[in-house]
């Protein structure tokens, strides 16, 4: 689970990337107000949450 969550986190970030390219403020204010919320709850409910749970995975401390 850890692993499909940081990879969906990586390809969240690659739309990050595209949505940076919209010209139209108003859409791309949406568009990034979107992505952090999305990007929070996975690091937050999923991420974070298994790194407690389970601090042998944290493979960065």
């Amino acid at each position: 689970m850890l692993k499909a969550a940081i990879n969906l986190d990586r390809e969240l970030g690659a739309m990050d990337a595209i949505v940076s390219s919209i010209e139209d403020e108003q859409e791309k204010k949406e568009y990034v107000a979107a992505l952090g919320e999305i990007m929070g709850l996975i690091a937050s409910k999923f991420i974070f949450r298994l790194f407690r749970e389970h601090p042998e995975l944290d493979t960065e401390k």
